[in-house]
């Protein structure tokens, strides 16, 4: 899971974006906005539906910020949950690849209080599941997650 602030405004970053390329007719860019905070939930409902009877060697769920700050780890931690394989012959690979986007640079995400509100009203079971809390209005986010 990602911090679902970061998730919407990413998501509607990437519908401003495509949305000029390829729309057919005038659009309202911010139309689009209730369709993500419909979607997200019901994907992730879903999800959870589809995934909640299975054993724990054949689903596994991680926070993006984990992934983020120590992927060796954590692929590690998946190799060994799901029974992949040998982890250690991956590695080198994984390794390679870390290297090859060390330099990448994420979208810095700033959160204005009306879209913090909705996000909150949307998506709070998620928020409170995974153990999120509101940023700052109008503050860079990384997708931490609260210590709690």
């Amino acid at each position: 899971h990602r911090n679902p602030y970061v998730v919407f405004d990413s998501t509607r970053n990437f519908y401003r974006k495509l949305l000029p390329a390829y729309a057919l007719q005038p659009f309202d860019a911010e139309a689009a906005e209730p369709v993500i905070l419909d979607a997200y939930p019901r994907m992730l409902e879903r999800l959870y539906a589809d995934t909640e009877d299975l054993p724990d060697d054949r689903f596994i769920e991680i926070a993006y910020d984990d992934l983020d700050k120590k992927p060796l780890e954590c692929l590690e931690d998946i190799y060994d949950q799901l029974g992949i394989g040998d982890f250690e012959r991956q590695a080198p690979r994984f390794s390679a690849y870390l290297e090859s986007i060390r330099g990448y640079r994420k979208n810095p995400h700033r959160f204005d209080p009306a879209t913090l509100d909705k996000v909150d009203a949307a998506w709070g079971p998620w928020l409170k599941r995974w153990g999120y809390s509101r940023p700052e209005a109008a503050a860079a986010s990384s997708g931490t997650p609260s210590a709690g």
